[in-house]
């Protein structure tokens, strides 16, 4: 009885001491966000969901509109200087609109983890959610739109429109 005391004292002891958290290094891609998103970027995929759908328990959640409009015919440029973003350039092609503007000025809120971008040209200003930005092993964004309803203001659909590297 004695022994089983100690094996299990002994292991209590043994797990308490390999119990410490992990040191993660910083990774040096997300610290520079506006260069990563820098560069020309190609629509590739958009899933339209259905944000009351969850509340009314349907099954019909979400869906990939990519190939229901030619929304591959897209592509964003993003161009910035020294790690601060400038232009934007947007081809749609025959794509439905998702940027107001197709030139102008690009600005997002927070330099080294950003949340929202904004697109502007003159006094028209497009605000989009950034919903994941460039990583070393994914080199793609999104970018995610809400629609609400009117005049109740209800969210009612977003699309998050997932756009890859040229």
């Amino acid at each position: 009885m004695k022994l089983k005391i100690f094996f299990s004292i002994l292991s209590i002891a043994a797990l308490a001491v390999s119990c410490r958290p992990d040191k993660y290094e910083t990774m040096s891609i997300a610290e520079k966000p506006v260069d990563n998103l820098t560069g020309t970027w190609k629509l590739t995929k958009v899933i339209q969901k259905d944000e009351q759908s969850e509340i009314k328990n349907s099954p019909y959640v979400s869906m990939d509109i990519t190939n229901l409009l030619p929304y591959n015919t897209m592509t964003l440029r993003l161009d910035s200087k020294n790690g601060v973003p400038t232009n934007f350039v947007v081809t749609p092609g025959t794509a439905p609109q998702v940027i107001k503007n197709n030139t102008g000025k690009w600005l997002i809120n927070d330099a080294k983890q950003p949340t929202k971008a904004r697109f502007i040209n003159g006094l028209d200003t497009t605000y989009i959610d950034i919903n994941s930005y460039p990583r070393s092993f994914d080199n793609s964004f999104e970018l995610k739109v809400y629609k609400y309803e009117q005049p109740s203001g209800k969210l009612a659909q977003s699309y998050t429109y997932q756009f890859t590297k040229q």
